[in-house]
């Protein structure tokens, strides 16, 4: 299972044609939005395998930006690519600096945000000049043959990572929320007493979702 793993990701994209030429319904072509994937493997050992890449297996209604059309994506969080099906082809959603996608069923909305030098995918859990953002990521674990008769071995498997939060400042600042209070204060410069009180007084809690939304919230109100 890992030399089959390991074949998929070095394959060179080499094994679809460009995607030139196809058009949308509202008249924009393909190759203005995709890049070409390179060839999955369908074998049964991989098939079993690959949907804990995704949050979904099936592609879902979204809308891109500004585009009139709707598109069918799936979002491979080991890849961090929005995946798009078409003719046979499988093909990525072109990274640009504050695309926006917006699944339609799922109410969720991602961004692309630039993270260390590169363009990541992130979920926005808010509006505002300050957003909670949170990132969806697995870990490839590689088959572990048994150590002897007593130990079993594991299959190679994707295991799922908890979320990460981060805020995003209206200075394009990107920082991950940190676990410890005294430094998650620290992160809302000139306002952390403010937003120490607002979290005692409310029992708010910077591990949790619902709260981190509160707390983001009231600091874009200060």
């Amino acid at each position: 299972m890992k030399k089959i793993f390991i074949a998929i990701l070095m394959l060179p994209a080499l094994a679809f044609s460009q995607v030139g030429g196809i058009t949308t319904g509202s008249g924009t072509s393909y190759n203005t939005i995709f890049n070409p994937n390179t060839e999955i493997d369908k074998s049964e050992e991989f098939k079993e395998l690959a949907p804990k890449m995704y949050i979904t297996t099936s592609y879902l209604a979204a809308n891109v930006d500004d585009i009139v059309e709707t598109f069918f994506l799936r979002y491979n969080m080991y890849r961090d690519e929005m995946e798009f099906s078409k003719n046979d082809q499988l093909l990525y959603l072109k990274k640009i600096n504050d695309r926006t996608i917006v699944f339609q069923n799922l109410n969720t909305k991602y961004k692309l945000f630039e993270l260390n030098n590169d363009l990541k995918y992130f979920i926005v859990h808010n509006e505002g000049k300050n957003q909670l953002l949170s990132r969806q990521t697995v870990t490839y674990q590689e088959e572990k043959p048994p150590v002897n008769s007593y130990v079993a071995g594991k299959k190679a498997d994707f295991i799922r990572n908890d979320d990460i939060f981060y805020i995003k400042f209206d200075n394009n600042s990107i920082i991950e929320v940190p676990s410890n209070k005294r430094k998650f204060y620290a992160i809302f410069d000139g306002k952390e007493s403010e937003i120490k009180n607002y979290m005692k007084s409310n029992r708010l809690n910077n591990k949790d979702l619902e709260d981190l939304k509160k707390i983001v919230t009231y600091f874009n109100s200060l």
